[in-house]
């Protein structure tokens, strides 16, 4: 069978047909559901909790790379796979912050739950690594795709601005988190809707907000029980006695 090809198969007027009919995915709809680590769960109340995945103004979907080495025992030089890397250095996400500042205290909370910050002893990883999911939507707040990605902490907090000649301005913070591997949320036989991150009948701490069609939204859930780790307060975790 010849394969030369004389006259390009693309159409126009197809193109047009299947972006009519199919859409194309958007940047701007997205929903992201945080685990929160166990040993901050019980500083901070819902309504905290609730703007931090609220306030979420951008996030990425993680890359993916196979690792490949070179080859060559004849002619062209082979290029032969031997791992996969998932991007696990840094995925950052933005966020609005709130009048209150809750948003920056609890990351400041958490990161003094990696690393003390005074005594500068790492703690367990089950206290602070968690599990975080970010999904893709459509214009009628339908899940069309998703990532789950574990072991996740964030890894960097980058400074925020204080200038009196700033005005009409707020604050954003932006969260660089670490993670060690992501997998895709979709099956591409029965497309079945995704599992929530907790099961909203067993666990009432679950939050969910309700979607508006005008743009993102975005949700949060509690997490694990703490553990046997005490209850305190914000100032009583940063308090150096």
């Amino acid at each position: 069978m010849s394969t030369t090809r004389t006259k390009a198969e693309f159409s126009l007027k197809n193109f047009r047909s299947r972006v009519a009919s199919e859409g194309l995915a958007t940047p701007n709809r997205f929903e992201i559901e945080l685990q929160v680590p166990p040993a901050i769960a019980s500083v901070f109340g819902r309504t905290e909790l609730e703007i931090v995945t609220m306030f979420c103004e951008s996030a990425s979907l993680p890359p993916q790379i196979v690792g490949v080495r070179p080859q060559r025992l004849y002619g062209p030089t082979i290029y032969k796979p031997f791992g996969v890397e998932y991007g696990g250095e840094g995925i950052p996400l933005s966020f609005y912050v709130d009048r209150k500042m809750n948003v920056k205290a609890f990351f400041d909370s958490w990161i003094s739950k990696i690393v003390d910050p005074y005594q500068y002893f790492v703690y367990y990883r089950r206290q602070y690594a968690v599990t975080m999911r970010i999904y893709q939507l459509d214009n009628q707040n339908n899940v069309t795709y998703g990532v789950e990605m574990d072991d996740v902490f964030p890894r960097s907090v980058t400074l925020m601005d204080l200038n009196s000649s700033t005005q009409n301005q707020v604050h954003r913070l932006n969260v660089n988190f670490t993670y060690r591997k992501w997998k895709p949320l979709h099956n591409l036989t029965s497309r079945v809707p995704y599992p929530a991150l907790f099961d909203e009948r067993e666990d009432p701490r679950v939050v969910r907000n309700t979607p508006t069609p005008q743009g993102s939204f975005n949700s949060t859930a509690y997490g694990e029980d703490t553990g046997g780790v005490p209850t305190q307060t914000i100032n009583e975790l940063f308090s150096p006695f």
